[in-house]
């Protein structure tokens, strides 16, 4: 198990660190883009290609990470619990975001027709699209959080558990 479990953890590592740099680069370009666009809406309009991006991509790293977490980690001895539970909060979550919310709130800017300034906050339609796009990039920042914590229970836990006694 030791070589495929070290690609195994090696693969887990860079699948994470790859949805996870998506993840950061949406959150540091979204003020950019709004800045420049002059707009929430068109700046989901144009970040709609990334996220439509990472929703097929996440259809590869969710069966790769959790599949690299049973490969890579079983063997070693460490509780995997945590790693198991935060891996499954990190494919569902990916998962609604991808497939549920964004083509939802791809829907409802489309549907609104005009810039949601020119809407006021009274409006069915901007409401449902305010509220689509804070449960999208709170989904978005919770996957990255447990994106994260996955990372960094990768690399405390590559070695093998010390199975008790006094080491000198």
């Amino acid at each position: 198990m030791g070589a495929l479990g070290n690609t195994a953890r090696i693969t887990h590592v860079l699948c994470l660190a790859a949805w996870l740099g998506a993840v950061a680069l949406v959150f540091a370009i979204r003020p950019e883009v709004v800045g420049l666009v002059g707009s929430s809406q068109s700046a989901a309009a144009l970040l709609g290609g990334a996220l439509a991006l990472m929703s097929r991509f996440s259809w590869v790293a969710v069966p790769v990470v959790m599949l690299s977490l049973l490969l890579g980690w079983a063997s070693l001895g460490v509780p995997l619990r945590g790693r198991v539970l935060s891996a499954l909060g990190f494919a569902a979550l990916s998962l609604i975001g991808g497939q549920w919310l964004w083509p939802r709130l791809e829907r409802a800017r489309l549907a609104l027709g005009r810039p949601l300034e020119d809407l006021g906050l009274d409006d069915g339609l901007a409401r449902q699209y305010l509220s689509l796009e804070t449960y999208s990039l709170a989904t978005l920042a919770i996957t990255g959080i447990l994106a994260i914590l996955l990372i960094i229970w990768a690399v405390r836990g590559a070695e093998p558990r010390k199975r008790g006694g006094i080491q000198l």
